[in-house]
């Protein structure tokens, strides 16, 4: 074999290992990038569905209850000053209206509730107000045997429980819209 053929081939041999690592180098660069885009992409996807969530929680849930007892408290606040008792009856009327509404959200947006488990303080909530409303719709008040029972009084842990949750995930969605870019 002559030097020139020799030199050739090992040439040639350089050539295709070099060709063989570049080709190697391409396509580790593109499944690299290409892992990135997907892990990304996975990343938007799994952020969207916790924003809509959030949202939902929010405009469906905990939104309108803390709504209702916001708009409910300044009245209640009077009526049990004993400043409002011309209107004795149409106000009992409006809290038991108020009080099934919220019931209604309660029931069948449970799947909403962000705890694993149903919250003792909406069961509680649950079962004073369906007592109220069932005594106040045949009599005046409540029988003081029936009004002095725990479960018959307004659990105050409830409205603290709203008004916090409510607040916490109106927090927690405005972290995922600046995380996510959204807004």
């Amino acid at each position: 074999m002559d030097l020139g053929t020799f030199a050739t081939g090992i040439l040639t041999g350089f050539g295709a290992s070099a060709l063989l690592a570049a080709l190697f180098k391409h396509f580790l660069e593109e499944g690299v990038s290409n892992w990135f885009k997907t892990i990304q992409q996975a990343r938007g996807i799994v952020g969207e569905a916790e924003i809509r969530y959030r949202e939902k929680q929010l405009s469906e849930f905990y939104g309108p209850l803390y709504a209702y007892m916001q708009g409910s408290q300044p009245i209640y606040d009077l009526w049990m000053a004993g400043k409002l008792h011309h209107i004795n009856d149409p106000l009992k009327a409006r809290f038991h209206e108020q009080n099934e509404c919220m019931l209604n959200i309660i029931r069948t947006r449970a799947h909403l509730i962000d705890e694993g488990t149903f919250p003792n303080e909406l069961t509680r909530f649950m079962t004073s107000v369906t007592i109220w409303n069932l005594y106040t719709l045949q009599q005046n008040e409540l029988p003081q045997e029936v009004a002095q029972l725990p479960a018959a009084s307004f659990p105050k842990e409830f409205q603290k429980y709203i008004y916090e949750k409510t607040e916490e995930l109106k927090a927690k969605l405005e972290d995922l819209y600046k995380k996510y870019g959204v807004k």
